[in-house]
């Protein structure tokens, strides 16, 4: 939600992520960053006799408090210090920082390639000997997944730049590629539920395998759409899935439930 409400009215799709949410992204990755050296112990030996003091009093304060105040206070102050506030002006600035350049193009986008080289050929494995994997399949898609998506939100502003065309031919066809990943994901996770049942894992799983099938039928099918809708849909899944009788939980629940009757009657 605080990745699009913002831009909700406002009709600035490369504000909204260029600037916006890219600010936001950096600024959880320096929170997070001065956090664990704010909480980070110091080594005593290696100190002068001038903090001494200092050392002794941080020793002796609980751990556990220490962490719920970086985590909590400071982190989430830190954080919001960072967040832009005039909305407009952010669609017209074009600046992108060189170094999120090199990490997404030269490190997150070749790894991505990577990962869906080894699926495409554990799927054509799979074909060939016909036997599943035992669970762990559905982690690797989920994060191949996640990171291949991330990858595509921070080449958004510079994927029609000339000089950056293959960064556009990855745009186009990762979709594309993410295909078949998603179908063998969706078959194991039905084996899966077939075979023992819904829990709140598997429940979570298949929802995301429906989402990924979904987001990537609607970008290859319509190239322009805004990817807005990526944290939309995310959002109202969230909501969705969290509580009620159709959440993670509720649905769990009542599967264990139909189980457990089904195994203590008397006809079983």
């Amino acid at each position: 939600m605080v990745a699009f409400l913002p831009y909700a009215r406002l009709g600035e799709s490369d504000g909204f992520w260029q600037q916006y949410n890219r600010t936001l992204f950096l600024r959880f990755l320096t929170a997070a960053l001065y956090s664990s050296v704010l909480y980070i112990e110091p080594l005593g030996r290696r100190c002068s006799r001038s903090t001494s003091y200092f050392i002794s009093r941080f020793r002796a304060a609980p751990t556990r408090r220490l962490w719920l105040w970086i985590s909590f206070v400071f982190n989430t102050w830190f954080f919001l210090g960072g967040v832009p506030e005039d909305l407009p002006t952010l669609e017209h600035r074009r600046e992108y920082p060189r170094a999120l350049k090199v990490f997404s193009q030269f490190i997150l986008i070749p790894l991505v390639v990577i990962y869906l080289a080894i699926l495409t050929a554990y799927l054509v494995r799979i074909f060939i000997t016909g036997q599943w994997p035992s669970g762990w399949i559905g982690y690797l898609v989920s994060s191949v997944a996640a990171v291949g998506i991330l990858s595509l939100l921070l080449v958004h502003p510079i994927r029609e730049a000339p000089e950056n065309r293959w960064v556009g031919t990855y745009t186009r066809w990762f979709y594309v590629a993410m295909l078949p990943a998603i179908g063998m994901l969706l078959v194991a996770i039905w084996k899966r539920v077939s075979q023992y049942g819904v829990t709140e894992d598997r429940y979570f799983i298949a929802i995301l395998a429906l989402w990924l099938a979904a987001i990537a039928v609607l970008f290859i099918v319509r190239r322009g759409t805004d990817i807005r809708w990526i944290p939309i849909t995310l959002c109202i899944l969230a909501f969705v899935t969290t509580g009620g009788p159709f959440g993670a939980y509720g649905v769990s629940s009542g599967a264990r439930f139909i189980d457990c009757a089904t195994c203590c009657s008397p006809t079983a």
